[in-house]
């Protein structure tokens, strides 16, 4: 499950501005915002949860954020589902104040220490004075909670030259203000295109914490559909099973079934046949691959089913449609992955 992201909480908007000085400075601080996916309150004083760097390339992680300290003490330090929590340099923690997101704390920015969690009058965590702030556009980034990863900024094990740009849009993670489509608020895994989950908010001039600390509101159709379930925490993932039926919820919400309701696993068509399958149409943030064998041994082979097509049927659903020739194998099986970038 480590290789997963459960998307607890997921990197909403990202700042790496040009120029960035070393705190304390103006608004051309490095920052961070994470938003609370997970559809249930988050104790961010009790969860075991971090922020890790992995620079140019390495493997090795070094803590950008985890939780040393409270601020006021006895606060709750609870993030709501819908929130946000941002890690940065004192100087943010001093935007957020200026923009009225945070009060004015018994003890400063600068002088507390790294780890500190602000939380406001009442007791919501907002701010986490963060180390290691001085990471560049081709710095993988990773949020791990309970030992579950939750989302992944870049790719890690790859150093991209001085960014990872391209996608929609052709966003680069250097001297930029990023911040997350509302299409797609589950987590990654990784990614090498930029434009697939973010869009540019603006480059490091002038104020580039433009937006930082203000919730953004998701357009997400798989995190609608998974709170009609009642979905929240681990259970809501994409790649989780709540009902054990060995269809994991991406694939429930594909095909349009219960996700708490175990069902049937959709038989296996083999032989000289035709036929269809139906599910909801895929987008650029929900992608479907076919493919087919000839074996189901282990060791089989499984490549590309160019044989099957889709079709849209209705407005947002789209038919899967086969046809094997007689001179084809004795066996045929077909099998489709999903994935989200």
């Amino acid at each position: 499950r480590s290789a997963e992201a459960a998307g607890l909480l997921v990197f909403s908007q990202y700042v790496e501005p040009a120029n960035a000085a070393a705190p304390p400075n103006d608004n051309t601080s490095r920052a961070l915002e994470l938003y609370n996916a997970s559809g249930q309150m988050l104790d961010l004083a009790r969860l075991k949860w971090v922020v890790r760097r992995f620079t140019n390339g390495s493997t090795s992680a070094s803590v950008v954020g985890s939780v040393t300290e409270v601020l006021p003490e006895g606060s709750a330090a609870t993030l709501p589902p819908g929130q946000v929590l941002v890690v940065g340099e004192a100087a943010v923690g001093d935007a957020l104040v200026a923009a009225g997101l945070l009060p004015v704390p018994s003890v400063s920015f600068a002088s507390a220490a790294t780890g500190t969690l602000f939380a406001n009058a009442n007791g919501q965590a907002v701010f986490l004075k963060g180390s290691s702030m001085d990471f560049n556009g081709d710095d993988a980034l990773e949020i791990v909670a309970d030992g579950v990863r939750c989302d992944v900024f870049g790719r890690i094990g790859q150093d991209p030259g001085s960014a990872w740009t391209g996608g929609p849009g052709n966003p680069s993670t250097a001297d930029q203000n990023l911040t997350l489509r509302p299409e797609i608020f589950t987590g990654s895994t990784g990614f090498i295109l930029p434009g697939t989950r973010f869009v540019s908010a603006g480059t490091g001039s002038g104020n580039s914490l433009a937006g930082i600390g203000i919730p953004p509101v998701p357009n997400d159709r798989y995190l609608t559909w998974a709170a009609g379930f009642g979905l929240n925490g681990i259970p809501l993932a994409p790649n989780s099973d709540p009902d054990g039926d060995g269809r994991l919820n991406l694939i429930e919400f594909l095909e349009e079934s219960s996700p708490v309701q175990g069902g049937p696993v959709p038989g296996v068509i083999g032989g000289n046949v035709s036929g269809s399958f139906l599910t909801l149409t895929p987008d650029a943030w929900l992608s479907v691959a076919w493919e087919r064998s000839d074996n189901l041994s282990p060791a089989a082979a499984w490549t590309p089913a160019t044989e099957v097509t889709g079709s849209p049927e209705a407005t947002t659903r789209t038919r899967w449609q086969w046809s094997v020739p007689a001179a084809s194998a004795a066996k045929r099986f077909w099998r489709y992955r999903a994935s989200r970038p």
